[in-house]
């Protein structure tokens, strides 16, 4: 998926990605279902929600970082902020964009 958006972008361009911060704390998670001025019921579900399902299945940074490496990108930059963290991806621009058409033509095939 990393790989198709960068097909899509032209050169220079940037792509972001938000999720949940795996290495949220209880604290941060607790703060931010506070802020969403739920009932009591639904702030018990929401908490038991993020902690028990979602970070289970966040990315930690390091995942991500290694993603963004694997990836075509030639940059990635990952800022956190409360508990979800941005990943932010940039296409070269010396890129040669014959290769993602060429791709591109590659992946149409396959559908």
């Amino acid at each position: 998926a990393i790989d198709e958006m960068h097909r899509v972008l032209m050169p220079g361009g940037q792509a972001s990605i938000f999720d949940l911060r795996k290495d949220a704390t209880r604290q941060e998670i607790d703060a931010e279902v506070r802020n969403m001025h739920l009932s009591p019921v639904n702030t018990q579900l929401t908490r038991w929600t993020f902690q028990f399902m979602l970070l289970k299945r966040a990315y930690s940074r390091g995942e991500l970082e290694r993603m963004a490496a694997q990836s075509r990108f030639s940059g990635c930059e990952i800022s956190s902020n409360g508990i979800g963290c941005e990943l932010r991806l940039t296409k070269g621009v010396t890129h040669d964009v014959f290769d993602d058409l060429q791709r591109g033509d590659q992946h149409q095939g396959d559908r």
